[in-house]
C-alpha cells in the first residue's frame, strides 16, 4: 500500500494531559467476553471484516488542471491553486491524487460520475466544499459560521514556500463577517504534509469571538461508494468506518475527552490516540493522520455519503473557545450561559 503521513498543528497550548493508568493486575481476569464468540457474532458489526471490494482505486473528481506545481519531495508532489487555496499530492510511484477540494463534473445529470440519489450541490454549497477553512464564531452566545467564500468580501493573500527541503504555500486570511484573521501554512517536507495554523496569528478584531476551525474538511472525500475504502478511527482498540450509502449519522469525538474545567459531565468513551487514517482502495492508497500539536482541543468527525452531502469525509476541528452554563445558586435551579 502506498501511504503517506499528514501532520496538522495547532499550537494552543504548551502541553497536554491525557490520562493514562500504570495499574496493572496480578492475575488473569476472565470475563464473557473471553468466551470464544459465535459465528455469528464473528459475521456482525462488532468485529472487522474480510475486505471483499478490491477494485483499483480511481478518484476521477480531482485532477491537476489550472494547478501549479510548486515542486517534488521524495515520491511525493505539490500542486497549488492560488485562487482558493486549495492543493493536489500526488504519488509520483502509482499516480494517484489526493486533493483538498474536488471538482463538481457530476452535478451535471448526464456526466458519468453522476448518481442515482446524489445530493447534489447549489452555488452556496460549492463554495463551501472549496473553502479551505470553516470557522464557528459566537454572536453573543449564539453560534455562527463563515467559510472563506460565504460572501466575497473575505480577504487572503497567498505566497509559495520553495525552499532545498520544504515545499507549499502560507496565506493570510481575513474573515470578513466575524472580522478574524488568521495564518494558513500548508507545506511537504520528507516527512509528509503539514498544516499548521499558529495560534499567534488568530487575532479577533470585532465583537465576535472564535469558536474552532475546521480545517480542509474534504481533504481525501469519496463520494458515495464510488472509491472502495475507509476511515481509520482510534476508538478503543481502533475501529474502521466503510464507504457506502448506509450510515445515517455522522460520527464525531473529541481527544482526551471533555474540558473538566466546564463542568461536563459524559460517561462517552473518548479517544486516547491523536491520530486518524484514510484507506482509498485496499491495500493501495492511504494516509495517516497525526495531530502534532492541539490535539486537546481537537475533535475528530466523520460525515458519511448523503448525510449533508454526496462524499464521504474525515476532519478535525480545533476548539478555540467555548459556551458553558454558570450556575447562580446551590440547587442549580437558575443559570445562565456564557462563553469562554
Amino acid at each position: 500500500m502506498r501511504a503517506f503521513k499528514l501532520t496538522i498543528t495547532l499550537v494552543l497550548s504548551l502541553f497536554l494531559i491525557v490520562p493514562f493508568s500504570n495499574t496493572q493486575n496480578n492475575y488473569d481476569l476472565v470475563v464473557r467476553e473471553a468466551i470464544a464468540p459465535k459465528e455469528s457474532s464473528l459475521t456482525s458489526s462488532k468485529y472487522t471484516q474480510v475486505e471483499t471490494d478490491l477494485r483499483v482505486a480511481t478518484n476521477p473528481f480531482i485532477d491537476t488542471l489550472d494547478y501549479h506545481l510548486v515542486g517534488s519531495l521524495g515520491d511525493l508532489s505539490f500542486y497549488f491553486k492560488e485562487e482558493d487555496l486549495s492543493f493536489r499530492i500526488k504519488d509520483n510511484k502509482s499516480g494517484y491524487l489526493w486533493g483538498s477540494s474536488f471538482n463538481f463534473d457530476y452535478l451535471d445529470e448526464n456526466s458519468p460520475l453522476h448518481d442515482e440519489g446524489d445530493f447534489g450541490a447549489n452555488e452556496s454549497w460549492k463554495k463551501r466544499f472549496s473553502s479551505p477553512l470553516i470557522i464557528n464564531y459566537y454572536q453573543e452566545t449564539n453560534l455562527r459560521d463563515e467559510h472563506l467564500f460565504s460572501n466575497g468580501l473575505s480577504d487572503f493573500e497567498s505566497e509559495l514556500i520553495v525552499e532545498a527541503e520544504k515545499i507549499g504555500f502560507q496565506a493570510n486570511l481575513d474573515f470578513y463577517i466575524s472580522k478574524i484573521e488568521l495564518k494558513l501554512i500548508v507545506y511537504l517536507d520528507l516527512d509528509g504534509l503539514h498544516i499548521e495554523i499558529p495560534a499567534s496569528s488568530i487575532k479577533e478584531k470585532g465583537q465576535l469571538k472564535l469558536s474552532s476551525i475546521q480545517v480542509y474538511p474534504f481533504f481525501g472525500a469519496v463520494k458515495r461508494d464510488r472509491i472502495p475504502g475507509y476511515t481509520f478511527i482510534p476508538d478503543g482498540t481502533g475501529a474502521l468506518i466503510r464507504y457506502d450509502d448506509q450510515k445515517t449519522s455522522s460520527y464525531s469525538k473529541r481527544y482526551y475527552g471533555p474540558d473538566l474545567g466546564l463542568n461536563y459531565e459524559t460517561n462517552e468513551k473518548f479517544l486516547t490516540l491523536n491520530t486518524f487514517g484514510v484507506v482509498q482502495g485496499i491495500n493501495q492508497n492511504a494516509f495517516l493522520t497525526v495531530i502534532d500539536s492541539g490535539a486537546s482541543h481537537a475533535i475528530l468527525t466523520f460525515s458519511p455519503s448523503l448525510v449533508g452531502t454526496d462524499f464521504n469525509h474525515t476532519f478535525i476541528t480545533y476548539t478555540y473557545r467555548t459556551d458553558y452554563t454558570q450556575y447562580l445558586n446551590q440547587s442549580k435551579t437558575s443559570s445562565i450561559k456564557l462563553v469562554q
